[in-house]
């Protein structure tokens, strides 16, 4: 999304996935320690929204079996469509970071670190924190970059989060600014079937980064080895419903099967 050119006279299509409902958007029930700060995002890009809601509706269903101590929990994740006519942005205090340069990363920690956020913008626009960056963010501030707040530190976290691959994303921070997003329809119900591709693609994808880690080994090297298994195999099986289950309980079967513990692994 390009919001340098304010003054075209164009609308543009935003995207928000979420596992609400809701008819009014509220700035201050937005989650905190995001990008931005509190707030409301949206991204021009549709598929990006959808990855988002299911995300999140993943992590929820999680929480809530580790709560009630229940499996196949079920949470439902939707698709808003918004129009935001850019003629009205004109008076508004918006923020743009063109690229995943030093001053968005900088942007970014101050606003890792605030319940709220960090400024007073009504609208800012720049590169996404994805999976891969949180990863990298979690490493700085575990201090294996460096120092944390060192040139050294950032520079390295920058290296690190693949600065060209990150989607756009538009934040809203006040009402001033969401008040100016029109809601096109009803919120979209997304689809069983993608939203059990996306919970095993997250698994997938969560299971590789922990032996990587685990054995010192490329998340390529990691991934060759996970296709091969019987694990893997049940997983990928929508059939199997191992998409449902916790990361740590994936990994618990795959133990089992690389300790050759049969009788553990089908309990499983």
């Amino acid at each position: 999304m390009n919001m340098a050119i304010l003054n075209s006279n164009k609308i543009i299509t935003l995207y928000h996935g979420s596992t609400h409902l809701f008819n009014e958007i509220d700035v201050s029930k937005g989650k905190p320690f995001k990008d931005f700060g509190k707030g409301f995002y949206t991204t021009q890009n549709k598929d990006h929204a959808i990855n988002l809601a299911l995300r999140n509706k993943r992590i929820e269903e999680v929480r809530l079996m580790q709560k009630e101590q229940k499996r196949n929990i079920n949470v439902n994740a939707y698709l808003y469509t918004y129009e935001l006519d850019k003629r009205k942005t004109i008076g508004l205090s918006i923020k743009e970071f063109v690229k995943a340069d030093k001053k968005w990363i900088l942007f970014v920690l101050a606003n890792y670190k605030s319940i709220d956020k960090t400024h007073v913008y009504d609208i800012v626009v720049g590169p996404t924190a994805d999976d891969d960056t949180r990863l990298s963010l979690r490493a700085y501030f575990s201090g294996a970059y460096g120092e944390i707040e060192s040139n050294k530190a950032i520079n390295v976290l920058i290296d690190n989060i693949k600065p060209d691959n990150l989607p756009k994303q538009a934040y809203f921070g006040t009402s001033k600014g969401t008040s100016l997003l029109i809601q096109k329809g009803d919120a979209m119900l997304i689809s069983t079937k993608e939203s059990i591709q996306f919970a095993i693609d997250t698994l997938t994808t969560e299971v590789v980064q922990k032996y990587s880690l685990d054995n010192n080994i490329t998340g390529t090297e990691a991934l060759r080895f996970f296709m091969k298994t019987d694990t893997f195999k049940l997983l990928i099986n929508p059939e199997s419903y191992l998409y449902l289950e916790s990361l740590e309980y994936v990994l618990d079967m795959l133990d089992a099967e690389m300790h050759g513990d049969t009788k553990r692994w089908l309990e499983a």
